[in-house]
């Protein structure tokens, strides 16, 4: 082999090489983009049912059906029922450890 052949394969090498260290990075680019993708269409199908539920609550209330109104007067207004107690739970560490306390809370 001549001095022309080992420069030739030298070249030759070091443009693989090159190139490889060129798509190395592109390709771990394109991996995180691919997660970053799934991770976006998950959220996006959890809010898409997030908001057929939303919607589908709006519709019972707009049509009146009792169970609802008495839901959200319930979680939202935290209305009760003559004689009932209403717990209130802290979300907090310390909190956990105390026992939940117990008060008549009016009806409108």
């Amino acid at each position: 082999m001549s001095t022309r052949d080992f420069l030739l394969i030298f070249l030759l090498a070091a443009l693989i090489l090159y190139g490889i260290s060129q798509i190395v990075p592109i390709r771990e680019d394109l991996v995180q983009k691919r997660e970053l993708l799934a991770t976006r269409q998950e959220e996006k199908a959890q809010r898409e049912k997030e908001l057929a539920t939303l919607n589908r609550h709006n519709d019972l209330l707009r049509q009146g059906d009792p169970h609802t109104t008495i839901r959200v007067a319930r979680e939202i207004f935290r209305y009760c029922r003559p004689g009932e107690k209403v717990y209130h739970f802290q979300e907090s560490s310390e909190a956990q450890a105390q026992t939940p306390q117990a008060e008549d809370v009016p009806t409108p």
